[in-house]
């Protein structure tokens, strides 16, 4: 259960803070889970017949041996595919929160100002802090995170994550994510760069990734879009 917890913590703490998300989904972590919660459901199992009803030789328990053989053999081999691969730490940005804002002479005088103010109107600090993202294409940057951002808009991680949550109702990732495909949507109709192409040019590390988020906003992969699009265009 505490594997599991750190794990959805983990996962909750990319969504707000970076956005390499679909990058680190973990999904051969949740397998791994999965498959250890099946193990031991089955070693309860066999122990409580073997306690309740008769004793289980070792010739009926060999096929639960062979299960732990094959959940460790898999445990190895997936540590070995990932061991190169440099995950985010989640005290990456605790220092960045406290630290003098690095940012253009222009943002930092509105966000002097919008700091003074006791009350904050989230949904129009989102608003304005989107815009300026989507202006200068900060959603370009594969490895963006929560933290930099905050420092190019001289606010901090806090009232960044609020602003985005509460009066925009998504997080960092869906934020920066949006972005990207509105601007892949655009590339798409006027362009005949190829999927990965253009996966890369918003900002995506891959084009899994970019494939998966594109069909979670509109039921559809992009290479359907473009045809529908292209179908619609030649008719008119």
């Amino acid at each position: 259960m505490i594997t599991v917890r750190v794990f959805l913590r983990y996962q909750n703490w990319l969504a707000d803070h970076s956005a390499l998300r679909e990058e680190f989904r973990l999904d051969w972590l949740r397998r791994t889970l999965w498959l250890i919660a099946i193990v031991l459901v089955l070693q309860a199992g066999f122990s409580t017949f073997d306690i309740a009803v008769r004793h289980l030789p070792y010739r009926e328990e060999f096929p639960l041996y062979v299960l732990f053989a094959v959940l460790i053999w898999l445990i190895g081999l997936e540590g070995w595919r990932h061991a190169a691969r440099i995950y985010p730490k989640m005290d990456d940005d605790k220092t960045a929160t406290d630290s003098t804002p690095e940012t253009t002479p222009a943002i930092a005088a509105s966000s002097t100002s919008e700091s003074r103010r006791p009350i904050h109107d989230w949904p129009a600090l989102a608003i304005r802090w989107i815009e300026e993202i989507r202006a200068r294409e900060w959603w370009r940057e594969p490895d963006l995170s929560l933290a930099l951002v905050a420092r190019r808009l001289g606010t901090n991680t806090t009232y960044l994550s609020r602003a985005l949550n509460e009066g925009a109702g998504q997080s960092f990732s869906d934020c920066i994510n949006r972005l990207r495909i509105d601007a892949a949507k655009k590339r798409l109709q006027q362009s005949n760069d190829g999927v990965l192409d253009i996966a890369l040019a918003v900002g995506f590390a891959s084009k899994a990734s970019f494939n998966r988020v594109f069909k979670s906003l509109g039921d559809e992969t992009p290479s359907d879009y473009r045809k529908q699009t292209q179908t619609v265009r030649l008719k008119s």
